[in-house]
């Protein structure tokens, strides 16, 4: 990881491929997506499909490519493979435990929305 710019006047801790590609970090992101997937699951039989139809929603960490000078946005848990459909409230609800649960494994992760669709 490093510090460097996402945009102008805007510093963050990006991941680099070497930090991505640890088992650490692999085993850690495995673990909350299984653990959102169970959220899912559980929202969807208490609540079923509800919520807008939304594109790019996920959790994602600030990420550096080597030879880049800024950092983006690299989606590490996409919200779609962890519901089994398309309302969005299905996965909202209870994404901060996810994040929670990242951060407290040293991941700094987090929740991007989407676009609805």
């Amino acid at each position: 990881m490093k510090e460097c710019e996402y945009y102008k006047g805007c510093k963050v801790i990006a991941y680099q491929e070497t930090d991505l590609n640890e088992t650490a970090f692999k085993t850690v992101v495995n673990d909350a997506k299984n653990l959102w997937k169970a959220k899912c699951e559980s929202n969807f039989q208490e609540c079923g499909d509800v919520g807008s139809c939304v594109v790019g929603a996920g959790i994602y960490v600030y990420y550096i490519g080597k030879g880049k000078r800024k950092a983006e946005k690299r989606m590490i848990i996409n919200a779609m493979s962890v519901s089994s459909c398309q309302g969005s409230l299905n996965w909202e609800h209870g994404h901060e435990e996810i994040v929670s649960y990242l951060k407290e494994n040293g991941i700094d992760a987090k929740f991007e929305y989407g676009t609805m669709d």
